[in-house]
C-alpha cells in the first residue's frame, strides 16, 4: 500500500542545536518533536512546513532543503511526511524556552537529541534526525508499528520529487 505523505516537520538548526517543540497534545504528548502539521489543499510541501513553522515558532525560515520523507504503517494504514531542514544565519537570535499554543520551544542540543538513552523524543525520531542533519543524500524512512511498537525500520535512498 502506497503511503497518503499528509504532513511535514521541519527541523531548524543552529550550529549544534536543534529547536524542538515539546508537545501539549497527541500526538507526542509531552515528547519533543520538530515543528509541522497537515498538508492544506492546494499547498505544496514546502509551503506546508514554511506555513507550520512560521504558526508554531513566529519564524519565517530563512531557507528549508528537502531532507526525505518519513513513512508509517500501521494496524490503520499507511501514512507519511514530508521532512525538511532549514540553518539559521549566523546572527540569528530566538530565545527559548517560549511557550506556545502548541507546548514549549526550546534549543537542544543535537548530541542530547541523539543520546541512545534518550527517553524525551520518539524513538523513531533519532533515525531520521540524524540522516536528515548529517546527510546531504534524501531517504525514505519507513517505519513498520504494530499495537504502537516499532517492529521494523528501514531506509532506502528517495528521488527528489519535483512537485515541492
Amino acid at each position: 500500500m502506497e503511503p497518503n505523505l499528509r504532513y511535514t516537520m521541519c527541523f531548524l538548526r543552529s550550529e549544534d542545536r536543534v529547536l524542538l517543540l515539546n508537545r501539549e497534545a497527541p500526538p507526542n504528548m509531552g515528547l519533543w518533536v520538530g515543528p509541522g502539521g497537515k498538508l492544506e489543499a492546494g499547498e505544496t510541501a514546502l509551503d506546508c512546513a514554511r506555513r507550520e513553522f512560521l504558526e508554531e515558532t513566529d519564524i519565517d525560515l530563512p531557507n528549508a532543503r528537502f531532507a526525505g520523507i518519513v513513512t508509517w504503517d500501521t494496524e490503520t494504514g499507511c501514512s507519511g511526511m514530508y521532512l525538511f531542514v532549514a540553518d539559521a544565519p549566523a546572527e540569528f537570535e530566538y530565545h527559548t524556552p517560549r511557550i506556545t499554543d502548541e507546548g514549549i520551544l526550546e534549543w537542544k542540543e543535537i548530541a542530547w537529541i541523539l543520546h541512545p538513552e534518550n527517553c524525551g523524543i520518539p524513538p523513531h525520531e533519532k533515525h531520521f534526525l540524524k540522516a536528515a542533519l548529517e546527510d546531504p543524500t534524501t531517504y525514505e524512512h519507513h517505519y513498520v508499528f504494530r499495537k504502537n511498537t516499532l517492529v521494523d525500520y528501514r531506509t532506502i535512498p528517495f528521488e527528489h520529487p519535483v512537485h515541492l
